[in-house]
């Protein structure tokens, strides 16, 4: 017996999106992202196949037991960028354009000035992708992306080349390559900061070493703070994203390193989130 006997009867696209299991908003977006179905569509009710009824039943299906949209239709909206996604890399944040936006400030300061610009932990490449499109025209801007995972890597090549922004991935363990500049003006950081025990089961499809990490959440942060006396240059920055608990292991840490200046900003819901760390005044590089 052929497939198409299996197969639910055509259907016209306003009954498929009101019965659909996850939401109108949701279901156009996999309706046009993965199927091809256009806006005027909507409105002039068009037939949905059958066989592709069936394959959106089963996409569906799989969302609303709990699968993320983004790894459905493989790729979602971060900072204006489009960024592919899928289950080797961290679902983009928005809370993270803030590291987007605080790395453009200071990038704004040093437009004529050669600079060097990595962001550890790179992932999808979603923040150092973002904020090279804000500079495409800058020559004297060098971006990297770091990261120690391969396919993590692979997925930020490509989101690169589909944004057309030139930048130099490197594997490697934090600011450890001997590819990288021996000093640095600005340094970005979204690493894992949910502690080890905080397992959260709604990010079950997402990976664990992009998430979580020992020393409640704050061991990769705190490795490469140690780092930043021998990699930041004279007049640079380091922007971390960090967890909403971290804020007496990071004065903990600032008493150690006096030639640092540590402050802390607060995200949209007034939770501590961003890291600001450069040399004070007049301190001598190490």
């Amino acid at each position: 017996m052929k497939l198409k006997n299996f197969l639910p009867t055509a259907i016209p696209l306003k009954e498929l999106v009101k019965n659909s299991p996850v939401g109108e908003y949701e279901t156009r977006i996999i309706l046009e992202d993965l199927f091809g179905v256009k806006p005027t569509d909507f409105i002039d009710d068009k037939n949905f196949s059958r066989l592709n009824s069936y394959k959106f039943n089963k996409i569906t299906t799989k969302i609303s037991a709990g699968y993320p949209l983004q790894y459905a239709v493989g790729f979602t909206y971060f900072a204006n960028s489009k960024i592919f996604v899928n289950e080797s890399v961290l679902i983009p944040r928005p809370e993270s354009e803030m590291v987007v936006e605080l790395g453009k400030e200071f990038l704004s300061d040093r437009i004529n000035e050669k600079t060097t610009i990595v962001d550890v932990g790179t992932g999808s490449g979603c923040i150092i992708i973002s904020l090279k499109n804000n500079f495409l025209n800058r020559k004297n801007f060098e971006f990297f992306g770091v990261d120690v995972s391969n396919n993590a890597l692979k997925t930020a090549q490509k989101n690169a080349r589909e944004n057309k922004a030139e930048i130099e991935f490197l594997k490697s363990d934090l600011l450890s390559s001997s590819k990288l500049p021996k000093r640095i003006d600005l340094i970005l950081a979204n690493l894992p900061y949910v502690d080890l025990s905080l397992q959260n089961p709604d990010l079950k499809y997402e990976p664990e070493n992009a998430i979580y990490c020992a020393n409640e959440g704050f061991h990769f942060i705190e490795d490469l703070i140690r780092q930043l006396p021998n990699r930041l240059s004279k007049n640079g920055l380091a922007v971390f994203e960090v967890g909403y608990n971290h804020t007496k292991n990071i004065q903990s840490i600032a008493k150690e390193f006096n030639q640092l200046k540590f402050s802390i900003q607060k995200d949209l819901n007034n939770y501590p989130r961003y890291l600001l760390v450069r040399f004070k005044k007049d301190m001598p590089l190490v």
